[in-house]
């Protein structure tokens, strides 16, 4: 996201932020490898990378562009526009899925996991991201994303 600011809108960036972006993505390349210089040597990629790859740089510029691009639209309503674009680009998705894996299974557990990643992983976590992004700036808000695999449990 750093590198996209810089390159995109020539937004200086120290040696200090540089050197944690290097050490963020030292980390993404131990992590993605697994730790195995082979994978490193022989890129063994698997699909999960890849789309992990795309989802990050997806997210980087979403970021960068929240800050120089704001959005004139009220934070629920963002929100609510984001999630339905999201829900019509995964449908066709779901289906081929439900065709040949067949529908998932009710439960009162999984609607509440469902419930619990809607309102407190979607809803709030954006709102907070968003307002973190308004405060100290999309470079700076952007370092928390290194946080999320160590919340994984």
């Amino acid at each position: 996201m750093t590198l996209i600011e810089r390159a995109v809108w020539k937004v200086r960036v120290s040696g200090r932020v540089l050197l944690g972006v290097g050490l963020g993505f030292l980390g993404i390349g131990v992590m993605t490898f697994q730790g195995d210089l082979d994978r490193l040597v022989h890129l063994n990629f698997n699909f999960g990378d890849l789309l992990t790859l795309v989802a990050a740089l997806a997210w980087a510029t979403y970021t960068a562009l929240l800050r120089h691009w704001p959005v004139r639209l009220a934070p629920l309503v963002l929100i609510w526009v984001v999630a339905l674009w999201g829900a019509i680009s995964l449908l066709p998705f779901a289906v081929i899925e439900w065709t040949l894996a067949g529908l998932p299974s009710f439960s009162a557990k999984a609607a509440g996991g469902v419930l619990f990643l809607a309102l407190v992983a979607g809803i709030g976590a954006y709102f907070v991201y968003g307002r973190v992004v308004s405060l100290v700036g999309a470079a700076t808000a952007s370092t928390s994303m290194y946080l999320v695999d160590s919340l994984q449990g």
